[in-house]
């Protein structure tokens, strides 16, 4: 398909052209974008180690809450799942939440605009669904709370947490 939008619009005509039904034959579904570098190595433990976790659904890293000093008012940035990279097992991607949420998704031309409707959007919402969500690299547990993007701008950091990407 043309490349006419972000990462969540792909997304949502690739699952809507594979078919619902269709990805029930597959045990997890991983959504991951073309701004990550990696593997970098193995990643057999990471999915070994998450799955023990029995969350709804997972990803590399999260992003803590925050106040986005970008702009002007002064944002609140809730905690999420970056989605870069993120895995959702069959249990969560056959529900109708997950479904509708990619169905609904629109083509947008501004990254800040798919940042905050899908990407804090997904979180938000599979969350007030009662859906719990995991992080790999746990910027809070690990760092601290960080108020910038570890994944852009500590590639350094990321790597030395275990974590097989780069962005």
């Amino acid at each position: 398909r043309e490349n006419r939008c972000f990462d969540f619009a792909a997304w949502r005509d690739a699952l809507i052209k594979i078919g619902w039904t269709s990805l029930e034959s597959f045990d997890s579904l991983i959504l991951m974008n073309d701004t990550c570098l990696g593997p970098l190595f193995d990643i057999e433990d990471i999915f070994n180690e998450m799955e023990k976790k029995e969350a709804d659904f997972w990803g590399m890293t999260n992003n803590v809450e925050h106040i986005d000093r970008s702009t002007w008012p002064r944002k609140k940035i809730p905690s999420h799942l970056q989605s870069y990279f993120m895995c959702f097992p069959k249990k969560t991607f056959k529900k109708k939440i997950f479904q509708n949420f990619f169905k609904q998704i629109r083509d947008e031309k501004n990254v800040a605009a798919v940042i905050e409707k899908c990407e804090i959007g997904l979180s938000k919402t599979f969350k007030e669904a009662g859906m719990r969500y995991e992080s790999y690299v746990n910027i809070n547990d690990r760092f601290g709370r960080f108020k910038f993007q570890l994944a852009f701008l500590a590639p350094d950091l990321l790597l030395q947490a275990g974590s097989p990407f780069i962005k």
